[in-house]
């Protein structure tokens, strides 16, 4: 980076919004130089910043269990799935997985901020279909 970049190539160095990157202009974190209703932003202060900042929003961040573009995407724990999934597999909105979930017909724990659904209670589901409401299984 050279002189002055605009606010969109400072958030997309440092892997944030542009909101974030106004920001820390804001906080004084980044040096920069107001056009107008614009910023030019130092691009020595978003280097210094990404050198500085081992956390989230710095590119090289690699969280464990994360991947992907910007490297926020959680990994399900073993034998779970997502909600989204989990509808594909079944046939029903992301909705219909919650509502299973509410009723104890799905399995689930919570890890990482999230509901990842058991995939042997998703298979076990699919395996004996969808029930009619108000109807319960006969017993053999």
């Amino acid at each position: 980076m050279e002189g002055y970049v605009t606010t969109r190539q400072a958030a997309d160095a440092l892997g944030v919004t542009t909101g974030r990157v106004n920001a820390l202009i804001r906080d004084g974190v980044l040096d920069a130089v107001r056009f107008g209703k614009a910023y030019a932003v130092s691009a020595e202060s978003v280097e210094r910043r990404i050198r500085s900042n081992p956390g989230p929003g710095n590119p090289d961040f690699k969280e464990p269990g994360y991947h992907g573009k910007a490297g926020r995407r959680p990994q399900p724990p073993d034998g779970h799935m997502s909600v989204n999934e989990a509808a594909a597999a079944l046939g029903v909105t992301d909705a219909r997985v919650r509502e299973l979930v509410g009723e104890g017909v799905l399995s689930c724990i919570r890890a990482d901020g999230r509901v990842w659904v058991s995939a042997e209670s998703v298979a076990t589901r699919i395996q004996d279909g969808p029930r009619k409401p108000g109807r319960k299984k006969k017993r053999a």
